[in-house]
């Protein structure tokens, strides 16, 4: 799904959060899961 508009637009109707910081990540042989949440709590 595509939410931006070109590369810096972001579409009506959708709202980008950027992470603030990164909470925990898991490691696997072909993958990287990180969980980062947009807000510190």
């Amino acid at each position: 799904m595509k939410f931006t508009d070109g590369i810096w637009l972001v579409k009506e109707g959708f709202e980008i959060q950027n992470p603030k910081e990164v909470f925990d990540y898991e490691l696997k042989a072909d993958t990287a899961t990180i969980f980062a949440p947009f807000k510190k709590n």
